[in-house]
C-alpha cells in the first residue's frame, strides 16, 4: 500500500518529495514512486457557493432577503483548478493509498482547503495523519520529520541519491533517515571526468558512503521489509565490465555484507551518444559475468535484475509536466 502526501502548493510538495527522495515517476499533478505519492494543491480547490446556487432571488442583493443564513452550507470546486482537483481526488480515493499525510500550512486556512477537497471528494477509510510544520522548507521538513519520529512515526524514511555528496551532509541526517539507496558510479576518476564531468566524483562517494554505514551499519528487517539500511546500486555500463567489478570488489572488501548491492543491466540510450559504447545496451554475458564475480568474491547481500529493463519504460519523464 501507498502513503498519499498533498501539499497546498506544487512548490512545498517538490520540498517534502525531496527531503523523502521521491525520486519516481512524474505525471500531470503529482509525482510517485513505488511507495509514495506526493501531490498539491493550487491554494483552495473547493469553495463556498454563491447564494445564487441556493435560490436565483439571492443572485441580487436586497435588504429583504438579508441576512442569509443556509441550513446547509453549499460547496463547488473552482472551475479554474478543476483539472487538479480531478487529480488529487483520484488519488485520494485509490485503492492502494492507505494512509493520507496532510500537508497543507499549518494553519486554519491551510486545513480547511485540505478538509473542503476531503469533503468533496468523499474520501472514506484512509488513515489520515497531520503533518505540522511552520515553515515547509527542507530544514523544517528534515526537522519535523526527526519530531515525528520521536513521537512514534514508524515508516522508514529513504534518501535516494546519486552518491555524489558531501560526507558533512549526509551525517546531519543521521536523526532523520533510515535507509539510504545511493548510486555508486565509478571508481576511476577519469571516466566520472568523461562520463559526468565529475572528476572527483569517486572521492565524493566514498566519503558519504563510509558516513551513511555509519549512520546505518547494519540492515534490519521486519516481515521482510528493510527498515535500515545501505543498498548502493551499481550500474553496468556497456564496455566497463572490468571497472563495474572493481566497483563491486571495492564495496565487499570495505563493506563486507554490512550493505546490500544492487546489480543494475538497466542502462538504457535515449538518443545518440558521443562515445559509441554508450549507444547500445549491455550483453547477457556482460551482466552475467558480473553476477558470477560477485558470487565468487563471496557476496550474500546483493540484488539482481532478470532480462527486459533496458527499455525506456523503466526511465521517469523529466519533463516536469504538472509543476
Amino acid at each position: 500500500m501507498k502513503k498519499l502526501f498533498i501539499a497546498e502548493k506544487p512548490s512545498v510538495a517538490t520540498e517534502f518529495a525531496k527531503v523523502l527522495k521521491v525520486d519516481g515517476t512524474r505525471r500531470n499533478g503529482y509525482i510517485e514512486s513505488n511507495d509514495y505519492i506526493v501531490t498539491w494543491c493550487v491554494g483552495h480547490l473547493v469553495t463556498m457557493s454563491y447564494p445564487e446556487a441556493y435560490d436565483e432571488k439571492y443572485k441580487m442583493w436586497r435588504y429583504d432577503t438579508l441576512p442569509f443564513v443556509p441550513s446547509e452550507w453549499k460547496y463547488e470546486v473552482i472551475e479554474s483548478v478543476k483539472n487538479q482537483f480531478d487529480v488529487v481526488k483520484s488519488l485520494l480515493t485509490r485503492d492502494d493509498v492507505d494512509t493520507i499525510y496532510v500537508c497543507t500550512d499549518s494553519g486554519r486556512e491551510g486545513e480547511y482547503i485540505y478538509r473542503l477537497i476531503d469533503q468533496m471528494a468523499n474520501v472514506q477509510n484512509k488513515a489520515k495523519k497531520r503533518v505540522w510544520i511552520d515553515s515547509q522548507t527542507e530544514e523544517e521538513i528534515l526537522r519535523g520529520i526527526k519530531e515525528a519520529k520521536e513521537k512514534g512515526l514508524t515508516i522508514p524514511v529513504v534518501y535516494n541519491t546519486s552518491g555524489y555528496e558531501k560526507a558533512e551532509t549526509v551525517a546531519l541526517l543521521k536523526d532523520t533517515v533510515d535507509i539510504f539507496l545511493t548510486d555508486f558510479k565509478y571508481i576511476k576518476p577519469e571516466t566520472a571526468k568523461k562520463y559526468s564531468n565529475a572528476e572527483n566524483y569517486v572521492s565524493f562517494a566514498k566519503a558519504a558512503l563510509g558516513e551513511m554505514v555509519k549512520i546505518a551499519p547494519s540492515p534490519t528487517f521486519e516481515s521482510s521489509l528493510m527498515t535500515k539500511g545501505v543498498i548502493v546500486r551499481v550500474l553496468l555500463l556497456p564496455d566497463h565490465l572490468i571497472e563495474t567489478k572493481m566497483i563491486v570488489k571495492y564495496l565487499f572488501e570495505t563493506y563486507g555484507d554490512n550493505i546490500y548491492i544492487s546489480l543494475m543491466n538497466q542502462y538504457t540510450p535515449i538518443k545518440k551518444h558521443e562515445y559509441e559504447n554508450l549507444n547500445r545496451t549491455v550483453t547477457d554475458y556482460e551482466y552475467k559475468s558480473l553476477v558470477e564475480y560477485a558470487m565468487h568474491l563471496g557476496i550474500k547481500n546483493a540484488f539482481i535484475q532478470q532480462g527486459g529493463t533496458a527499455k525506456e519504460s523503466f526511465i521517469p519523464e523529466f519533463d516536469l509536466s504538472g509543476i
